[in-house]
């Protein structure tokens, strides 16, 4: 089943925003999901978001701008303005903005001049497949980018589960030894490695999530010793796409009910404060809007997770 929306390239698909603590400060994360091409891997068995843009362009230099430009504005106009956002994610529905088949590679820099001009970010995070990581394509954006942002820099890459089988068995193709490599060039380059896990993304192997999270946590930790790399990670929660519900892709998800959920999140958050890890959780309902969902997160589970982000404290996560 696809999903297509016939509107300009000068729009970005969503613009989305999540409380959060950075640098101490009570700020927030501003997500630009980029309009660009549909997902040219497009294997992942749990993804519903792959085929939505319905076009197969590379999004040019002036269509990359307006759409950041005009993402500010949007959100500018809704909340006032931009002096809480402390950090900027630049996302997409395909497979890396350091694709030039995805993303034209000066649009990187137009985007990062855009984001510039914002006065209190202080972290701008590129999102991408790890095959796309490589030191050639790092080191030319940040030999060039510091002239339009003192931001630091991360990539944030979808690693959905610690487990390797289950990343192999659920198509999303990213072996451990990729994911290394991919940590270790980003290191050399300057920046950060944010991890992005699906916490209900399980498999028959007699693990439970708690397992799951603590091993990504693990996973994490043990990623930032071997290479060097600072890490963090952001964890969502595995959703069902309401017009896919029952079908075969999304098989191996089970619904997890918002108590539940905080238990588990509350524990793992406190696990990984014992191990020095960046822990952070999605409070946005991001992938709910743009495929449907049967599952939204009520406000009281939203509320928590926001008072987690907001104090980074594993007691908040509670109903």
């Amino acid at each position: 089943m696809e999903y297509r929306h016939q509107v300009p390239r000068n729009v970005a698909h969503k613009v989305s925003f999540r409380p959060a603590l950075v640098n101490g400060r009570d700020s927030g994360e501003l997500f630009i999901t980029l309009r660009t091409r549909d997902c040219p891997w497009g294997k992942c068995l749990f993804c519903g978001l792959n085929r939505i843009d319905g076009d197969n362009k590379p999004l040019l230099y002036d269509e990359a701008v307006a759409q950041v430009r005009d993402s500010i504005k949007s959100y500018e106009f809704k909340r006032g303005d931009c002096r809480k956002v402390g950090m900027v994610s630049l996302i997409t529905n395909s497979d890396s903005v350091f694709n030039p088949e995805t993303v034209e590679k000066l649009s990187l820099l137009g985007m990062a001049a855009e984001i510039g001009g914002l006065p209190a970010v202080t972290e701008l995070i590129f999102e991408s497949r790890a095959e796309y990581l490589t030191s050639e394509a790092l080191g030319w954006i940040r030999g060039r980018i510091a002239v339009f942002t003192s931001a630091s820099l991360s990539v944030a890459v979808g690693i959905e589960s610690p487990y390797e089988e289950v990343r192999k068995k659920n198509h999303k193709g990213l072996p451990s030894s990729l994911l290394f490599k991919a940590a270790k060039n980003a290191a050399g380059a300057g920046f950060g490695l944010r991890g992005y896990f699906v916490y209900n993304l399980l498999e028959p192997l007699g693990r439970t999530r708690l397992r799951n999270l603590e091993d990504s946590v693990g996973l994490m930790a043990q990623i930032a010793s071997e290479t060097g790399a600072r890490t963090s990670m952001l964890v969502l929660r595995g959703y069902v796409p309401e017009k896919l519900a029952g079908t075969p892709l999304f098989r191996n998800f089970r619904e997890v009910p918002d108590r539940e959920a905080l238990l588990d999140l509350q524990a793992a958050a406190a696990f990984a404060k014992a191990n020095d890890v960046r822990f952070e959780v999605d409070s946005t309902t991001e992938d709910q809007e743009n495929t449907g969902s049967r599952t939204w997160m009520s406000p009281a589970y939203r509320a928590a997770l926001v008072r987690y982000n907001t104090t980074m404290d594993p007691l908040q996560l509670k109903l």
